[in-house]
């Protein structure tokens, strides 16, 4: 089990990344459907050079709720976020960070972002902190990334308070502070986050900013595992494996190792962990435990799927 334990070494906390969290809308989402007299008043409204209509007419385009092609969303949006708009701002910095209908132009999307920022967009906020952090098209810039991600947080974005959570418990751009981490990862998970359930289990799982306790730990693994969280299922893996607040459990461990590899496709580094841990216990438990563990995991996926449609 060795060379197991080379290949599954504990990987690094988990942030919310870039977009992932961002809706298409940040402040509502356009109706499903308008009649063509309301389409038409857009339209008019939109003329007249009023923001609030540029920028509904523009995302409803975009979401493909009108006759009008994608790309007529654009001069839209940029004339909405010309007039002051935040939300349109923050939209065309979505859009020129993914490089969709406009040029992929980083430095330009943190211009977008930096504006809606200013106007108290906390999604734009979240996503500037992240670009500043990682130096992503901008210059790197920690303690600035602090401040924004500060905001955000202070104003309850769960996913502010996950990547805030990160600089406290790593001490970049503020002073290392785990017990503040562990506060900010548990109030993203109470808000049904699972980067902040799955960064809570991992200091549960180091001791780090709490004593250390392996059983919540798992728990905390298993709450993130039940929305998706790849790393999640990876660690539970561990756990079962080295038998850390529980009793050793190579099938166990193998199951999740297996679900961890299919899911965290996003992440190639924990896939390839989690596949190349699924090759060494599949040499050492043989073809009927490892036709177990499969069957494990397959039914919990699909328990896991069924009961995550039921719950919307």
């Amino acid at each position: 089990m060795n060379s197991i334990g080379k290949l599954i070494a504990v990987v690094v906390f988990s942030g919310v990344g870039l977009l992932d969290a961002a809706p298409a809308y940040p402040q509502g989402t356009p109706p499903s459907s308008l009649d063509s007299a309301a389409v038409s008043r857009l339209f008019e409204a939109s003329r007249q050079g009023n923001p609030q209509a540029l920028f509904t007419l523009g995302s409803l385009i975009l979401a493909g709720k009108t006759k009008e092609p994608p790309a007529k969303a654009l001069p839209l949006l940029e004339e909405a976020a010309k007039r002051g708009h935040a939300d349109a701002n923050f939209l065309l910095g979505t859009l020129y960070y993914k490089g969709y209908l406009a040029p992929h132009n980083k430095p330009r999307a943190a211009d977008f972002f930096r504006v809606a920022a200013d106007m108290n967009n906390l999604q734009a906020q979240n996503l500037l902190g992240q670009m500043l952090y990682r130096g992503d098209g901008v210059k790197a810039d920690p303690a600035a990334a602090a401040r924004w991600l500060q905001k955000a947080a202070n104003a309850g974005l769960p996913a502010a308070k996950v990547n805030l959570g990160l600089l406290h418990a790593t001490g970049v751009g503020v002073k290392e502070n785990p017990a503040q981490a562990v506060k900010l990862f548990r109030e993203a998970a109470n808000a049904g986050l699972s980067d902040g359930h799955f960064n809570l289990g991992l200091m549960y799982h180091q001791g780090k900013g709490v004593t250390a306790n392996p059983q919540q730990a798992a728990q905390w693994y298993e709450k993130a595992a039940e929305r998706g969280n790849g790393r999640a299922m990876h660690h539970l893996g561990l756990l079962h494996l080295q038998g850390q607040g529980m009793q050793k459990d190579p099938v166990e461990a193998m199951r999740w190792f297996m679900l961890a590899a299919a899911t965290a496709k996003g992440e190639p580094n924990v896939a390839n962990r989690s596949a190349a841990a699924v090759q060494e216990l599949a040499s050492v438990l043989g073809p009927q435990r490892v036709s177990d563990a499969a069957e494990k995991a397959r039914t919990w996926a699909l328990r896991n799927q069924w009961e995550r449609k039921a719950s919307k």
